[in-house]
């Protein structure tokens, strides 16, 4: 048998996590009368419940978010993140139906994950359009036709199935592919030859390029042995490092890079009319990002994600980008 609680021992650790006893200890399963020296709200929380090893149980229940809230006090809150739900209210960790203000499309979070958001400061929006970001339809049939397919109907929606043909001569099937998949699943938009899109397990590799004309750098993924880098060269661009790696990691590397540049709001580099073999996506202007910077997010990139191909030669470009 564990040997008793010292009753000082138990008051000092729930003190120790901001709760103040107005009654002495009465046991570790046993409701625990006192206020919260934040907020100073009344409660009864639980010493085992708080204070046992591995807990992540704050003592308040207001200042945790975990307090029940009222239909209309849970309404509030979802407005605020661009919310509105589509049922009554379930409780704060029961996913709620709401629509997006944002794209008008159904989510479901839970008033705990729209609060954290919220402090969070993330923008009104749902998850599907934070993880998107908003997508244009120049953009949306750029990404399609990275993917391996031509749009049959105009773009609709992110999670809508999108009418395409797919561009491989040997198959052309029409398909009906979801542009969230296209940007996160990584395996091409047909999904019945698999001729586009760069598999986990393929030999691939990952570029960088730059059109010195248009001021605009570019990364990039292909397959070994594609055409897809010439075809940029046909257009003005010039390579100026390939680094050879599994599909997987050519991936992670080149959505790495890609996040950046969004993370810090710099516009891309081309029109969608200046790459005919698409892929203005993942440009970059160098009017907004100096080359020298562009280099250090592509070996950033390897350095976190493919360490053992980032010591490579990095000699500075002689080109000048007017």
């Amino acid at each position: 048998m564990p040997a008793p609680l010292d009753p000082k021992v138990a008051e000092a650790r729930i003190r120790a996590k901001g709760w103040i006893p107005t009654v002495p200890f009465p046991g570790a399963d046993k409701p625990w009368p006192g206020y919260c020296a934040t907020c100073k709200k009344p409660g009864k929380p639980k010493y085992g419940n708080v204070c046992s090893p591995g807990s992540k149980q704050g003592p308040c229940r207001p200042c945790s978010g975990s307090e029940k809230k009222t239909e209309e006090e849970a309404r509030a809150v979802m407005a605020i993140r661009g919310l509105t739900p589509k049922v009554p209210y379930p409780g704060n960790r029961v996913p709620w139906e709401s629509t997006c203000g944002n794209c008008g499309g159904t989510t479901s979070p839970t008033l705990s994950s729209v609060r954290k958001a919220i402090k969070q400061g993330q923008p009104k929006c749902c998850d599907t359009c934070r993880r998107n970001g908003p997508i244009g339809p120049e953009q949306a049939v750029d990404l399609l036709r990275l993917a391996g397919a031509e749009p049959l109907v105009p773009y609709s929606k992110v999670k809508t199935p999108w009418r395409a043909r797919c561009l491989n001569e040997n198959c052309r099937a029409e398909i009906k592919p979801t542009l969230d998949n296209i940007k996160h699943a990584g395996t091409g938009a047909c999904l019945n030859c698999g001729a586009f899109g760069i598999k986990a397990d393929d030999d691939a590799l990952v570029y960088l390029m730059v059109h010195p004309t248009l001021a605009a750098a570019k990364i990039g993924i292909a397959k070994v042995g594609s055409r897809r880098i010439a075809l940029h060269e046909s257009t003005g661009w010039t390579l100026l490092t390939t680094i050879f790696m599994s599909g997987r990691q050519a991936r992670a590397v080149e959505r790495h890079v890609l996040s950046n540049w969004s993370a810090l709001g710099l516009p891309y580099g081309v029109h969608p009319s200046a790459m005919p073999y698409a892929g203005y996506t993942e440009t970059v202007s160098l009017d907004a990002r100096r080359l020298d910077d562009v280099r250090e997010d592509f070996d950033q990139a390897l350095r976190d994600l493919a360490p053992e191909r980032a010591a490579r030669a990095n000699q500075p470009s002689s080109l000048e980008v007017t």
